[in-house]
């Protein structure tokens, strides 16, 4: 409901002959404008709550996949962050609509948890470790759904998803890195339409805020093809996204022998002279393309790069 509080704390009205002039005000506006007012109010109490968002010191790291969603970014994820575990977290967001009464999607397809609890055992299966679209528009909709017509996915909705994912890394024990892993592609709806507005909000309030990408190449039967890297890096121009790392998954059908040193160079000057970074080219990882679903060698082939992932050293 629109009401003379609400008003008031978007006006600024506090005296009585005020709030009286409000109530007369708010009977005769039309229904457009008694909208433009709730959207108003809303704008000033999410940028309210915007302002008191502080990550601290924390490392944020968010991971994206692309072409497609079953790419292997929680087994990437997991071993990421369990490099600096226990000063590590990981929060999974899934598009989904549908959940359960304990706020968890209720799926036998949720792999990624058991990965995440085999690298970082503390990780809880819903909770503040994972955010899902249809409880999160859920409570948006509880607290602002009578405020006024007109919400939207952006701003509203994006701010919103902000202050989730910081209400989730408060309870998970503000964590000096957090991993955020964005389900499905940055193409899907459900992650450009409010996600990765919020993502780009995220890197204007925090500088220590990260984004990754794990993509695949493809091999033609002499040379390596990075035409999906590339695509990738072009697509997420379109949404303010630009990669700090990118992980470029082997072909499984690429010939032993060719050393990895080799095929980054060649890669990266592939990527270099599209100029799709204007000349910058992100941190490039080349993964072996790992068969065995336990992928035992998997994380200390990640040890290996993790100065060159992050910078510095992580643990072993």
């Amino acid at each position: 409901m629109l009401d003379c509080a609400t008003v008031a704390g978007a006006r600024q009205e506090s005296s009585g002959k005020g709030r009286l002039e409000c109530r007369i005000g708010i009977a005769r506006l039309t229904a457009g404008e008694r909208g433009e007012l709730a959207r108003e109010a809303i704008h000033r109490k999410l940028d309210q709550e915007l302002s008191e968002v502080d990550f601290g010191s924390a490392k944020i790291y968010l991971l994206h996949g692309y072409p497609q969603s079953d790419i292997g970014k929680g087994n990437l994820i997991a071993r990421l962050a369990s490099m600096f575990r226990p000063d590590s977290n990981i929060v999974k967001f899934d598009g989904f609509l549908n959940t359960n009464k304990d706020g968890r999607y209720p799926s036998r397809h949720s792999y990624d948890f058991p990965i995440y609890r085999r690298f970082l055992p503390y990780v809880e299966f819903g909770g503040c470790n994972q955010i899902i679209s249809g409880m999160l528009l859920a409570e948006f909709l509880e607290r602002f759904g009578e405020t006024g017509d007109h919400l939207l996915f952006r701003p509203h909705v994006s701010k919103f998803f902000l202050l989730t994912l910081h209400r989730c890394w408060k309870g998970l024990g503000r964590p000096e890195r957090l991993f955020v892993e964005i389900g499905g592609t940055f193409l899907d709806p459900e992650v450009n339409l409010f996600v990765l507005p919020a993502l780009s909000l995220l890197k204007r309030i925090h500088k220590g805020v990260s984004s990754l990408l794990l993509t695949e190449l493809h091999y033609s039967g002499q040379h390596l093809k990075s035409r999906t890297l590339q695509r990738a890096l072009s697509d997420g121009l379109r949404y303010d996204l630009v990669f700090d790392v990118v992980f470029a998954r082997k072909p499984l059908d690429l010939p032993a022998g060719k050393r990895d040193h080799a095929l980054t160079e060649y890669i990266a000057n592939r990527v270099s002279g599209s100029l799709i970074y204007g000349g910058r080219v992100p941190k490039l990882v080349l993964v072996p393309f790992f068969s065995d679903p336990a992928m035992p060698t998997y994380r200390r082939f990640l040890l290996r790069h993790k100065a060159e992932i992050f910078g510095e050293a992580g643990r072993g």
